[in-house]
């Protein structure tokens, strides 16, 4: 077997900081379109968004473009941190492997494990993430609070921002409060953590045999693992934001069942578009400034 070079294993450090980079920089990209997607999957059978466009532009004319950017706050720390642990997780995990093994060339299905295993130390940290942002992405003006189309929360309280949420859901419900949501975010992120890291080594192999692909590649290689990654777990996805923004109740199992049942199959896709126009640049920023950033750090 090939030996695996010093050289080809960085510091274990340096994986975390390039994943806090691409992190940030994602975030900055793709948060609007998170706030579209978490709309389309919490409103009713009867929606008062007809599609992503239409819930585009009625946020932004009635709320303004702030509208898109509700629950950034939350994020803004979580996110970068969730990156920074998620690749280096990987990193590392992926690095123990080739060392492992002996050999520079692992079989894909090691980065499929190294990437579930990344993903189960980040279910961790999103969790409380999303918890916080959904419920301020959720929150609609006044004017449209009694709308049938819209499904009201369970609860009736109103927040000011992130840190208002995480001190009301701590006075509620304790810790319990911050990690409802926590069983579906774990099954998202091992299923779609593991297909991410699977198919960014995956696409690195197939567009470049070159040490240091172009730019042009890695930006296609990351918006297509992206896009492929957020169809895997989608459905699970659909179903956190259902039990975190309090729109619907029941257990995880529960809302499966009671969605397919009232709104057939198509239910587990429902905010699939906004997603997707998220996914393709944001993990083309992600992974293009990690990969940038372990070139220069090596």
């Amino acid at each position: 077997m090939a030996s695996v070079s010093k050289r080809s294993n960085p510091r274990p450090l340096i994986h975390f900081l390039g994943g806090s980079v691409g992190g940030f920089v994602g975030l900055c990209v793709g948060h609007p379109f998170d706030t579209l997607r978490v709309r389309m999957q919490t409103q009713g059978v009867q929606g008062v968004f007809k599609n992503a466009t239409d819930c585009f532009f009625k946020t932004v004319s009635r709320e303004g473009a702030r509208g898109l950017y509700k629950g950034i706050s939350s994020p803004l720390s979580f996110y970068v941190i969730q990156k920074t642990f998620q690749w280096g997780t990987y990193g590392n995990l992926h690095t123990m492997l080739k060392s492992r093994y002996g050999s520079d060339k692992l079989p894909l299905r090691y980065a499929f494990l190294a990437g579930a295993g990344a993903g189960i130390v980040t279910s961790f940290i999103i969790t409380p993430m999303d918890r916080v942002k959904i419920l301020l992405q959720v929150q609609y003006p006044k004017h449209l609070e009694n709308s049938s189309a819209l499904v009201e929360p369970a609860s009736s309280t109103k927040f000011t921002g992130a840190l208002d949420v995480v001190r009301k859901l701590w006075k509620t419900a304790g810790i319990r409060g911050l990690f409802c949501g926590y069983l579906p975010t774990l099954f998202r992120e091992i299923s779609g953590s593991g297909t991410y890291f699977y198919m960014y080594e995956f696409w690195k192999v197939y567009f470049s045999t070159e040490a240091k692909p172009k730019i042009l590649l890695l930006l296609l290689s990351g918006g297509l693992t992206g896009v492929i990654t957020w169809t895997v777990c989608f459905p699970f996805d659909v179903v956190k934001s259902r039990i975190q923004s309090e729109s619907f109740h029941g257990n995880t199992f529960q809302i499966m069942k009671k969605g397919f049942q009232e709104e057939g199959l198509g239910v587990f896709f429902r905010g699939w578009r906004p997603a997707m126009l998220r996914a393709f640049p944001v993990h083309a920023a992600v992974i293009v400034t990690y990969d940038i950033f372990m070139r220069v750090a090596k």
